[in-house]
C-alpha cells in the first residue's frame, strides 16, 4: 500500500513498539499500523515519550547517558525536531532504536529488581 502525506511517499504495513511503563511494571504495546497515517504532531510526541522512557529508566539502572553523539537519545531527539521534514524509513529506524533500548533497559530493570 503506498500513501502519500506531510511524510511524503511511503509504503510501510507495520512496525510495532513496546513501551514498558517501568513504574507500574505494565506493559503497554502500540502497533503502528501505518507511519505515514500519523501527524508529524504524533511521531513528534511518540518520540519524545521514548526519551523521557529511557532516560527514566537509565536512571533506575544507574546507566548513565553518554552525552555524544552516539546516544540514541540525541538522535531520537533530532529527529523528533525535524519529524515534518524525514523519511518514513529515517523515523522508523529511530523509533527501532528506541524500542531496542527500551527493551535492554526492562531487562536490566526486570534483572535488577529479580
Amino acid at each position: 500500500m503506498t500513501q502519500t502525506s506531510s511524510l511524503g511517499t511511503c509504503s510501510l504495513s507495520g512496525i510495532a513498539t513496546a513501551e514498558t511503563n517501568s513504574r507500574t511494571g505494565i506493559a503497554t504495546n502500540e502497533r503502528i499500523t501505518n507511519i505515514c497515517q500519523m501527524s508529524p504532531f504524533e511521531i513528534k510526541r511518540l518520540l519524545n515519550r521514548s526519551v523521557a522512557m529511557i532516560r527514566d529508566m537509565r536512571e533506575q539502572t544507574g546507566i548513565p547517558g553518554r552525552h555524544s553523539a552516539k546516544d540514541v537519545v540525541i538522535d531520537v531527539q533530532v529527529t523528533a525536531a525535524r519529524a515534518d521534514s524525514l523519511c518514513a524509513a529515517e523515523i522508523r529506524d529511530v523509533l527501532l532504536d528506541a524500542a531496542d533500548i527500551i527493551r535492554t533497559l526492562k531487562i536490566v530493570l526486570d534483572g535488577k529488581n529479580a
